[in-house]
C-alpha cells in the first residue's frame, strides 16, 4: 500500500523566501516559525527509524510546489500567493 506523508504544510520555505525577497517579515505565525525560527522534529526522525524497512524513497515537494503555484499565479493574473490558515 502506497502512503504519502506531510509532516507540515507544503510550501511554507517558498513563502517565507517570497516575503523576505520583498523585504516583509512573513504575515503568519508558521511562515514565521517555519522559516525564522526552525526547529527540529524529532517526530518525523522518529517515524522514519520506525518504518525504514517499508520506505522505499522520498522526495521533498514543498519548495517546488509552492513556487509553481506563485508562477501559475503570475502566469495567469490572478494576484500572488497566500497562505490560508486551515480550520
Amino acid at each position: 500500500m502506497d502512503r504519502l506523508v506531510l509532516p507540515r504544510r507544503i510550501g511554507l520555505t517558498s513563502i517565507g523566501y517570497i516575503e523576505y525577497v520583498k523585504r516583509k517579515t512573513p504575515l503568519f505565525e508558521e511562515v514565521r516559525d517555519h522559516t525564522c525560527r526552525p526547529k527540529v522534529c524529532i517526530g518525523i526522525a522518529d517515524f522514519i527509524s520506525r518504518y525504514r524497512a517499508s520506505i522505499e524513497g522520498s522526495i521533498d515537494i514543498s519548495d517546488t510546489f509552492a513556487e509553481t503555484l506563485q508562477n501559475l499565479s503570475e502566469v495567469s493574473s490572478t494576484g500572488s500567493l497566500h497562505l490560508r490558515k486551515s480550520i
